[in-house]
Parts: structure tokens; sequence; C-alpha cells
């Protein structure tokens, strides 16, 4: 777009917000300030506690859960959820092939390299087309119209776990590393663990390509064993750490000594491979000093059996749970919820969804589950599927929002991933009124919301109950309500009515899940 056009564009966006400055801007000041806005003012250390939630709590109704497993439910899930009951609800969410999802498979079908290999991207891909951008827009799409919604959050959730960064990542690479996590999100973990490793992305991304007999490097069995299984209280040592730099010496990727790439005609270029010519077969003491606790000399048979033992140690089980009932359930999990989980973990194989069941249980998710600040990336894609727009770029989220909102897929660049802590996003609020306002204006990029769909009717009453239904699903409180129906007259405006879905969108209420 020209800068002529952008220009223009921004003085119709400020001649008008200007020319509705009455009553309108009075309650955004008492909604915004008083209600979202809480949280720039709070403490931070503090902003749990003092954000603006429900005076009941969220967790104990079906909207609560749905709102936890899911981007943002709709109207459809609510009554799916009502007609079969919590549990056949969740064992259908973890099930997501046996869900049928042709509209999100139709607008996949734009992205070339999802499914191609390595060589396949590096050879065949038209000139223009990156793959690990097309990595970042499809997971976008997915998120939004998507209706296997929990799959799509544990993909998100495995994603942080085994974060890798778009610009220290090899691009032909990236698709794969994103088609295992898809395909493994809901396996047991051993598998899921074993192949994001030699799906290459991350030994690319954490070094070990260059970790050779004679030259090695830490870097990728350190946070291995800190950030991807046991975690930093898992109760390994330095010597764990040195004697699994041994053992992953020559894992790498086929073709990575080939040069020019461009030319070479390996077809298993980008493939895991082991190079027994670079890899130090000593082996040593690895989570104990007994004989049963040393690797014995060898070949690549020396990973498999770390991968093997680590992905059942009771610290990976409880690094592993904890983080799941921090992303499902609330920021702080009570104890006997963790011990409930790590032994559903170490008793089922380390099965992801026989963890996940247990922790989403209906009467354990009420009893246990607080509210919880969306990340941003999570708020985006809520108030899209909230309002039902439709999205036609995902690249105009991108730049528009999520840059500014600092959440987006592969761009985190330390190896830990994107928090899950209030903390860490409450102090960048702008970016989310931003996106609250402008959505229902449908001054966003390729996003647009079409407020007479959802709102038939022209009355203050009439638009009130859909706002409700849609965004607060029937949970509107009722300070809330008497601020947004402030806003408007009996017959409202198309302006007026526009501001009011910004105001719901911007609310705590929604802000919060």
């Amino acid at each position: 777009m020209s800068a002529q056009a952008m220009h223009r564009r921004e003085h119709v966006r400020m001649t008008t917000t200007t020319s509705h400055a009455g009553t309108t801007r009075r309650a955004l000041l008492q909604a915004g300030a008083a209600g979202v806005g809480a949280l720039a003012l709070a403490n931070v250390s503090q902003a749990q506690s003092r954000f603006p939630v429900p005076t009941q709590n969220r967790g104990l109704g079906p909207y609560g859960f749905l709102n936890r497993i899911m981007y943002a439910p709709t109207p459809e899930d609510m009554a799916r959820y009502t007609e079969i009951g919590h549990e056949a609800f969740l064992n259908e969410q973890l099930d997501p092939n046996a869900i049928l999802d042709t509209e999100c498979e139709q607008k996949l079908r734009q992205f070339q390299s999802l499914q191609l290999s390595p060589y396949k991207c590096l050879r065949e891909l038209p000139d223009g087309v990156n793959p690990d951008w097309e990595c970042v827009q499809s997971q976008i799409f997915r998120a939004v119209y998507s209706k296997r919604q929990l799959h799509e959050m544990m993909v998100e959730f495995w994603l942080d776990h085994f974060s890798t960064y778009i610009y220290n990542s090899n691009r032909e690479v990236l698709p794969t590393h994103l088609r295992t996590i898809r395909r493994y999100a809901l396996s047991n973990f051993h598998t899921l663990l074993t192949n994001v490793v030699k799906s290459v992305n991350l030994m690319w991304y954490l070094d070990n390509l260059n970790n050779t007999i004679g030259y090695n490097n830490e870097n990728f069995p350190r946070e291995f064993l800190e950030l991807h299984s046991m975690g930093v209280d898992g109760g390994y040592t330095e010597r764990d750490v040195k004697t699994l730099t041994k053992v992953f010496t020559g894992w790498g990727m086929d073709g990575y000594y080939d040069w020019p790439w461009d030319q070479t005609t390996n077809t298993k270029w980008g493939q895991f491979k082991f190079y027994p010519d670079l890899h130090d077969t000593t082996g040593g003491y690895f989570l104990g000093d007994t004989a049963d606790d040393r690797i014995p000399s060898g070949g690549q048979e020396q990973g498999e059996l770390v991968l093997q033992r680590v992905a059942l140690h009771p610290g990976t089980a409880r690094h592993i749970c904890r983080k799941l009932i921090r992303k499902f359930v609330s920021y702080e999990g009570q104890a006997n919820l963790l011990d409930g989980a790590v032994y559903t973990f170490l008793n089922s194989n380390g099965d992801i969804r026989s963890v996940l069941r247990y922790i989403l249980r209906d009467f354990r998710f009420a009893k246990h589950a607080k509210p919880k600040l969306k990340r941003p990336y999570h708020y985006v894609i809520s108030g899209l599927r909230a309002t039902r727009a439709s999205v036609t770029d995902a690249d105009a989220l991108i730049w528009e929002l999520f840059y500014k909102m600092k959440q987006t897929p592969f761009h985190w660049a330390p190896p830990n991933g994107y928090p899950d802590a209030m903390n860490a996003w409450v102090d960048n609020l702008r970016p989310r009124w931003y996106f609250a306002f402008q959505l229902p204006m449908n001054w966003l990029w390729d996003a647009q919301m079409d407020i007479f769909a959802l709102s038939k009717q022209r009355t203050r009453d009439a638009v009130m109950a859909v706002i409700d239904h849609r965004i607060f699903f029937n949970n509107m409180p009722p300070l809330r309500r008497q601020q947004l129906a402030a806003t408007m007259s009996t017959n409202p405006s198309t302006t007026q009515i526009r501001e009011a879905y910004g105001l719901a969108l911007a609310s705590p209420e929604f802000q919060m899940h």
C-alpha cells in the first residue's frame, strides 16, 4: 500500500474516532481504564490478584472448560457439549482425526510446503515461496478455522516446549518439525520426543550438528534435559550433561556437509542421519552410579537408550505434567492434582491423552481451574473466532498485531518457548485495545467482521443479547452490561454497535479465560 493510501486510512480513522466523542468515549474510559486498564496500573507482581475477573470461578461452568481447551468456543461447540456431556466432548477433541475439518483444510491449500520433504522444499518450491513463513501462516489459519481446537492448543503447547527460532533454524526443515509435532501431539511422550529430535530442526537450532567427537558442543544436550525432558529440577547433574553430549555426537542431518545445497541430488537431504565417524562411542554414567546406569559403548543405540530412559523418568513426568496443568488448569496447580497427573503419566507409558483426560475431568477441572490471562496469540485468535471474522491473509495479522503483541509463532529467540505467565504479558495492553476496536470497525487488514450477520436486529437490547451470547456466552457481569448499554441509544447507530463490540472484546472478562 502506498504512503498516501495509508495516510488517508489513518485520517479517516482519526476523523471517525473524534466524531463520536460523547457517551461512548466516557464509557470507554470507564470500562477500559477501570477494567482492562487496571492491568497497566497494577503492580505486575500482584497482577493476577488485582486483575478484574468475574465474581464466580469461570472454571466451574461449561463455558470455562470450553474456553480453556479451545481458542474460543462457538455456539455450535456449546450445543454439542450440552448434547453429549463433558467426558464425551473431551474424548471427541482428543481424537482429532475423527473430526471433519473441511473448511480449515480448504484454507490450507494455499500453502505448498506443509507436506513436502526438506529436499522437495529446497528443489521444487517456486521462487518467493518460503516454507518457514508458510509454517507461521498456516498455524494462524488452523487456530482460527479448525474444529480440532484441543489439538491446535496442544500443537501450540509443544511448539513452545520444543521451541525453535525461525531466524536461527533451517527454512526447508521447519515444515518437517511442525508436521512431526502435529502428528504426535497427542501420542505418548517417548514417541513425540524421539521423532522431534530426529526431525533435525531442533538439533540444528541448538547446534548439535556441530557436536562431533573431539569437538563437543553441550548446547543441545543441556537444553534437552533442562527444557525438553526432565526440567531444571529433574535431578540430573553436570556429569549427565557431559555423558549425553558424547551420546549425541554424530546425530545430524543428511547432506549437512554437502555444498552447494541447491545442486545436490541427495533426496534424503534434510532428514536425520547418524554419522558413525563423528560419534564418540565411549558412553558413560547417566542418572546414576550403578552398572545399570551406565550407557555402554556403542553407536546410535546409545541415544535411543537415553531417549527411552529420559522419556519415562519421574522428573520428566513431573516437568511435563506441571506444564500441562499450567496450560489448561491454573498458573499454580495444587500438589494433589500434579501428583495424580504424574502417576497417570508414568502408568500409561507417558500417554499424553491419558494425562489430559485426568487433569480435565469435569469435577477435577471445576475444583482446580483458576482464571488465566490469555496470551496475545490466544487473545487475537479468540476474538476472531468469537466474532466469526473472516481472515484472508495471515501476513496482515502478523505485521499489524502479533509482532506488536510480541507473540508470533516461531519468533521466540530463546529456546524456552513463549512464557505462560501473567506478568510476562501484562505490560503490553495497547496492542490488545488496538485489536479490540479495530476488528469491529473493519480497520484491520484482511480480517473482516460482519456485525450485521451477528446482530440482525438493530435495537440496543438485541445487540446486547448477541454480544452476551457471542463474547460472554451468556455470562456477562451486570457491571459490564451497564457499561456497554451506556454506549448505545435505544436504536443505536452502526458506529455505536461496532464500539460496543470493541468494548466487549477489550473487557477483562474476554481478556481472561
